[in-house]
């Protein structure tokens, strides 16, 4: 469980060049991309699901609103959702449900359902 923010950031965007240092090499960056497509399939997961809710769930406009843009572009949701879990404290080490349960976390912030 990543639970310094530094932590956080290289769980959710791998290793970061350091000046005098040189760079991060493929192998460094492995768990963050893992991470990082676990993140975009439970977030794909969640759209699915959440067009499929009550149109009388709270916010539901909202959160299809991002559910239709996720499947429309889920590459475009990679850096919000992993960094989105990350903060949770969720990395690469996590199983699935932790994940999956971090993205329906934020979902309806993140759909600006405030």
């Amino acid at each position: 469980m990543a639970t310094a923010l530094l932590d956080q950031w290289l769980a959710a965007f791998g290793p970061i060049a350091t000046s005098g240092q040189p760079p991060p090499v493929t192998a460094d960056s492995e768990p963050a991309t893992a991470f990082r497509r676990r993140c975009i399939m439970a977030a794909i997961s969640a759209a699915i699901s959440v067009g499929q809710e009550q149109t009388t769930t709270a916010d539901h406009a909202n959160r299809a609103a991002l559910a239709k843009a996720v499947m429309d572009s889920p590459l475009s949701w990679v850096d919000a959702f992993a960094s989105a879990a990350a903060a949770q404290g969720i990395d690469n080490n996590s199983l699935d449900q932790p994940i999956k349960d971090a993205i329906w976390q934020v979902w309806s912030t993140m759909a600006g359902a405030l």
